[in-house]
């Protein structure tokens, strides 16, 4: 019934029932969280993005109906805790978002941020998070975000690990590739998959809308009743 006001008060309006100065909308601001940090035992990790290990990982997802579409930002968990000797180094890494059709990537880029630099801890993760600016997803389709070393490989080995926890997340799962520098791969190949693994993540989401006022639906009553007075009216005469 909401989505039809509009319509019924631009009639009123026109037919000049109610003044178009007296209809007042306002904006509202609908969000949503999907997060399944709250199921991550702390522990749980996939191993190891970098280089030479594997280059790009990350995780599928889709909205459902009710969901906000504007994605606000992602945020994910990484630990460098040189776990390998033999690949001590700082972990260099991007975010990319892209449309997932089942097996890989494809389309242009929806979102891609600036180069992002592990820290070494030997205990804790940590947490990186990507304003992604409001960008606008559709409802029932399905996006891969995911972390990639490929553009920034420079023969210095180094990886890290990604928090992760089985079954934490119903619609997509954890991708994977080593597809070292060749950045290309990851839209003609595609990704390994694990259908019971989630990395561990958190998608804020907004959507704005313009709604009627009290004032206006109290005048869309007068309007309403204004029209039925009319029309009794109107048959009175014939």
């Amino acid at each position: 019934m909401m989505t039809k006001m509009p319509n019924i008060l631009s009639i009123l309006c026109l037919v000049g029932f109610i003044s178009p100065k007296l209809v007042i909308a306002t904006t509202i601001t609908e969000t949503t969280t999907i997060s399944n940090f709250s199921a991550w035992s702390g522990t749980n990790y996939v191993a190891s993005l970098g280089e030479p290990a594997q280059a790009s990982m990350g995780q599928t997802f889709r909205l459902n109906k009710g969901d906000a579409t504007g994605l606000d930002s992602i945020t994910f968990h990484v630990w460098n805790d040189n776990l390998l000797p033999s690949e001590p180094g700082e972990v260099d890494f991007a975010l990319y978002l892209y449309q997932w059709d089942g097996n890989k990537i494809y389309g242009d880029s929806l979102f891609q941020s600036d180069q992002m630099t592990t820290t070494y801890s030997p205990t804790n993760y940590e947490t990186f998070s990507v304003n992604t600016g409001g960008l606008n997803l559709s409802i029932g389709q399905d996006y891969a975000w995911f972390l990639s070393t490929s553009m920034f490989f420079d023969g210095t080995a180094g990886t890290a690990l990604v928090a992760q926890q089985p079954g934490s997340y119903d619609y997509g799962n954890f991708i994977y590739m080593n597809n070292e520098n060749d950045f290309g791969l990851l839209s003609t190949n595609a990704w390994s998959q694990y259908g019971s693994t989630d990395l561990i993540f958190t998608l804020e989401l907004s959507s704005t809308k313009s709604v009627p006022e009290p004032t206006s639906l109290t005048l869309l009553g007068l309007g309403l009743a204004g029209l039925g007075f009319a029309r009794q009216k109107k048959r009175g005469r014939i």
